[in-house]
């Protein structure tokens, strides 16, 4: 049904700008409102399926909607408010269409979505330029609207939190398209830099799900999970466990874990989501702990203890099984979990390991999680994550 929706938008003209001047304004805006939010819905769908979508691809010029409250447009209105300088009710609509305005044209989508992008040796020339893009829309967005925002104000405080997630996000992303084709490993330096655009993830995201503000938005907050933030983060961790950021990374793991997970489940829960963490938590951790040696006993992160108890409920619960059928206990060490990724996580599955075009980023190990399951090709790596 919904295809069929978005086919009729096409047949309506509701994508072209040219076609909605033709109509009245304020049905002129209605289709713009309409078209965005089909579009930035279809990304999200897409998503969640671990398709590649073409929704936000820059085929179609339909404007973002107006900064205005509903009760601003009126259906005999012969011309349009203006949105400068207000805070209105559609204030967090507004903004994310703006971000997915900017995404379906930067060089990072582009990139991701097999599409044409400059070539290798112009490479650096367009990563500085692509820098001074994201830094000139960061001041857009903050100067037409968050500085109008009060973050007392739940809907003001989500567009906040939201934004900065989502540009900690670009930044990491376009992190693995700079040098998705280096033949060259990368230097501390730059790994620190990518780290910490993955931390900013999760301690945006934290901000977000832990704030008594944005009780009312949980149908939109448990709908996405930062989940490449957390594999970029703990490959680093098992590369280099004892690097620059790494006690804060433990830390800031830890606290959107208890948020996410921890809180939700209880801590007698369990998941089969969990399945994939123990896959990741525990050798990062493991490395750690091997350079530590005997140098004194270490403070076990609540993510780690969180998933070790899971570990040692589930084993115990097989050798109970088990002996209760009579048949030798099968153990359940971490070589046997199952490691399928659950519905539901599109883009935040393991394609985050792999750039443009499918080619492996030397950002750490794999896991020993089969690599046919991390082909970034199949993968969307646009936004819909923050912009459904």
């Amino acid at each position: 049904m919904f295809g069929v929706a978005v086919r009729i938008a096409y047949r309506m003209g509701i994508h072209s700008e040219s076609a909605c001047t033709k109509h009245p304004p304020f049905e002129a805006e209605m289709r713009r409102r309409l078209w965005w939010s089909l579009k930035l819905l279809d990304t999200r769908i897409s998503e969640l399926a671990d398709y590649k979508t073409a929704a936000l691809a820059p085929t179609w010029d339909c404007r973002i909607p107006l900064n205005v409250n509903d009760s601003d447009l009126r259906p005999e209105m012969t011309e349009l408010p203006s949105s400068q300088g207000i805070s209105s009710e559609v204030l967090f609509v507004v903004v994310r269409s703006e971000v997915g305005e900017f995404v379906r044209r930067s060089r990072v989508h582009l990139g991701f979505a097999s599409l044409p992008v400059a070539k290798h040796d112009l490479q650096d020339q367009r990563s500085i330029h692509e820098d001074i893009e994201l830094d000139t829309f960061e001041r857009m967005v903050e100067d037409r609207y968050l500085k109008f925002c009060n973050p007392e104000n739940p809907l003001h405080y989500m567009t906040i939190w939201t934004m900065r997630t989502y540009l900690a996000k670009y930044r990491l992303l376009e992190h693995y398209l700079r040098y998705s084709n280096s033949s060259t490993n990368l230097t501390d330096t730059q790994r620190d830099v990518a780290l910490c655009h993955a931390l900013n993830i999760l301690s945006s995201d934290t901000k977000i799900i832990t704030s008594p503000l944005t009780k009312g938005y949980l149908w939109l907050t448990r709908f996405y999970f930062p989940f490449p933030a957390y594999m970029h983060i703990l490959q680093d961790l098992r590369r280099r466990p004892v690097c620059r950021y790494a006690e804060d990374a433990w830390q800031v793991m830890s606290e959107n874990f208890e948020a996410r997970v921890i809180i939700p489940l209880g801590q007698g829960g369990d998941s089969p989501f969990l399945n994939i963490f123990a896959k990741i938590v525990l050798p990062a951790w493991d490395a750690r702990a091997a350079i530590s040696g005997n140098s004194g006993e270490l403070s076990v992160p609540r993510i780690v203890s969180f998933v070790k108890d899971i570990i040692a409920r589930r084993t115990q619960n097989v050798q109970r099984a088990d002996n209760e059928q009579e048949r030798p206990a099968s153990g359940m060490g971490m070589d046997n979990l199952p490691i399928s990724i659950p519905m539901g996580f599109g883009d935040y599955g393991f394609g985050l390991l792999y750039g443009a075009g499918g080619h492996y980023i030397d950002t750490g190990t794999d896991f020993d999680i089969p690599r046919h399951q991390l082909d970034s090709t199949a993968m969307d790596w646009g936004f819909g994550g923050l912009l459904a």
